[in-house]
């Protein structure tokens, strides 16, 4: 077996409207590199995760007079659906 490989992924932050650049910028790019490495025979591990609670979450969150928690759940409902709606 090759190298060990670890391709750790941060979501796009739930404040805004979901683009074409969520996808380019946080998933495109770091399934490439692993599905390059698992090619050449490497261990790779992909794992991802989301700061919900980061900075511009908070600031958006008051900007919209809306507590962070409902902010997020309503964000992350429309991330979460299919990169197919994007178009």
């Amino acid at each position: 077996m090759g190298d060990k490989i670890g391709v750790f992924v941060a979501w796009p932050y739930a404040r805004g409207d979901r683009h074409v650049g969520h996808v380019a910028g946080a998933y495109l790019t770091p399934d490439i590199f692993a599905r390059y490495h698992r090619l050449r025979g490497n261990d790779v591990i992909m794992v991802s995760g989301s700061d919900s609670h980061g900075t511009p979450i908070a600031v958006r969150a008051f900007l919209l007079f809306e507590k962070a928690f409902a902010l997020v759940r309503a964000r992350l409902a429309v991330l979460c659906t299919s990169p197919v709606q994007l178009v």
